[in-house]
């Protein structure tokens, strides 16, 4: 007999499950950057990455408009139309990104750019690369992790063995391993087909989308702020460096990979539960779970950090190559950044439960806007070294505002601006009233109609 009970086994084992998952999901994506490092080199890597991150803000972007605003509005009940609902906009949605890359990377190869041959590579797929990724969701939504790893499994089994034919082929270039990376995740996409419902009705997708907007839309500013301070700096400095240097930071970047998948996992967990653990009637209850998602992530990341700090070096050398030796610094500087954000990683997955997620928006359009310029100063006056500052100091920014606002809104919550009106008055500036004062300056002005948004 289990010395757990039940219900803790169950939770062990959806626990290992979505750390063994995002392992393999992010160990798919990590192994295509890997062979393509080694087979071009620092430069033709760095135009890959590009377009990788490019490939992120459409991952942000499905999530945010059609995902999360499924997890958040259906948590604790079945909701199978609207999961077979979510399939046709994520259709639609790949459908339109596919054709947007297609006519950039023929504008791109005209104008004889380097990314011309990544983005190209990668237009047929975002269908299958959306709806692989909603099948993922849809299997953490309904608490079983355990279809997402079958599908992730099956996704990276393909794409090893696609990609192996293609090796022995003589196919041995930057668009093969993309392409056997979007033949990966077309078997996960029909694959998923088996578990879940699915129709292809257009009308319904757009229909659905327009009834989630009022989340989508701040879900989706959420992101686009996200991103623009945790990861627009990356392509600002693809403009700032030369090819082989952006290629090397991007490795050093990379090399944290096994962090991502932490972070990623602890999300995948986070956001569901945090929706169940928001009771209006112990508020508590989602302070608790955001302290202990936020301890949890910082111990493991930490653990991977030193790690790297240590030999960060000669895990470049022996996993991308001699080229890429001597970057092991800016692996360190990215190390900190992740530990430093893993920290209020509870704290932010917090906020979007309790439908903050308008000020969330508006703390983390500020970071990124202090981001983007340290970081331009940075790598200006220190090149690529300054390229790792810039991303050490992105995680303090997030950081700091993600914590901010979590205090503010969760922890003092309503009770917040009567203290404010009678705390004495002081000469100090603090952070917090810096914060207040920018985030009344970046608020929007009132509807004329009175709607009421998440705030």
């Amino acid at each position: 007999m289990s010395l757990l009970p039940k219900r803790g086994s169950e939770g062990s084992r959806r626990l290992l499950f979505t750390f063994a998952d995002q392992g393999i999901s992010s160990t798919s994506n990590f192994a295509v950057g890997l062979a393509i490092a080694r087979l071009a080199g620092p430069t033709e890597f760095g135009a890959y990455m590009l377009v990788f991150t490019l490939w992120l803000v459409v991952l942000g972007c499905h999530r945010a408009i059609v995902t999360e605003p499924i997890i958040v509005s259906t948590a604790g009940r079945d909701a199978p139309e609207t999961v077979s609902h979510g399939v046709s906009a994520e259709l639609l949605l790949g459908a339109a990104v596919s054709a947007v890359a297609l006519i950039a990377g023929l504008a791109c190869s005209a104008a004889g750019a380097q990314i011309a041959t990544p983005m190209l590579a990668m237009s047929p797929w975002f269908v299958f690369l959306l709806v692989q990724d909603y099948w993922r969701a849809m299997a953490f939504r309904q608490r079983r992790p355990g279809l997402a790893l079958v599908n992730d499994s099956v996704y990276a089994v393909v794409q090893v063995v696609a990609a192996g034919a293609f090796w022995l082929l003589g196919w041995r270039s930057v668009g093969s391993m993309i392409t056997a990376w979007g033949i990966g995740a077309a078997a996960g996409a029909f694959l998923g087909l088996i578990w879940f419902p699915a129709t292809y009705a257009p009308r319904a997708g757009q229909e659905l989308v327009r009834r989630l907007w009022h989340l989508g839309r701040w879900l989706l500013l959420d992101y686009l702020a996200s991103f623009a301070s945790d990861y627009s700096y990356l392509i600002l400095v693809a403009g700032l460096l030369s090819g082989v240097a952006y290629g090397g930071f991007r490795a050093a970047y990379n090399l944290l990979g096994p962090m991502l998948v932490l972070v990623l996992a602890a999300a995948n967990i986070g956001l569901p539960a945090a929706a169940a653990h928001n009771n209006p009637d112990d508020p508590e209850e989602l302070r608790r779970f955001a302290r202990r998602l936020s301890a949890l992530s910082t111990i493991c990341i930490a653990a991977y950090g030193l790690g790297v700090a240590v030999a960060g070096d000669v895990m470049l050398r022996v996993l991308y190559g001699p080229k890429f030796a001597g970057y092991g610094f800016l692996a360190t500087l990215t190390a900190v950044q992740y530990v430093v954000t893993a920290m209020v990683l509870g704290q932010g997955v917090a906020l979007k439960a309790a439908g903050k997620l308008r000020r969330l928006w508006r703390i983390r359009t500020l970071m990124a806007i202090a981001s983007l310029i340290s970081t331009f100063f940075l790598v200006r006056w220190f090149g690529v070294d300054g390229a790792g500052w810039g991303t050490a100091a992105t995680g303090v920014y997030y950081s700091a505002g993600v914590w901010w606002l979590y205090r503010r809104e969760l922890v003092h919550g309503g009770d917040h601006d009567a203290r404010f009106a009678t705390r004495p008055a002081t000469s100090v500036v603090t952070f917090g009233s810096i914060m207040e004062a920018a985030e009344a300056a970046a608020a929007p002005p009132p509807s004329p109609r009175g709607s009421q948004l998440p705030t």
